[in-house]
């Protein structure tokens, strides 16, 4: 019967891939990356909108609301 335990370096590079993974994982769980998306404001035109292939119709109130028109 052949012998199906790891080798010594086998089980080396799978304690320090298990710590590796655990740092990391308690890194996200502990200090979360704090991002800040930019935000852009605009005056809105007078005149609708030029109708593309693509256009965004933002409510600026309830952003829930807005809508993309696709032709």
């Amino acid at each position: 019967m052949a012998d199906t335990r790891p080798t010594p370096l086998a089980r080396r590079l799978i304690g320090a891939t298990f710590s590796a993974g655990l740092a990391l994982g308690l890194r996200d769980a502990l200090q979360p990356e704090t991002t800040s998306a930019p935000v852009v404001i605009d005056d809105a035109r007078e005149e609708p909108p030029p109708l593309g292939p693509m256009t965004l119709f933002f409510h600026p109130q309830v952003p829930e609301a807005t809508l993309v028109a696709i032709r």
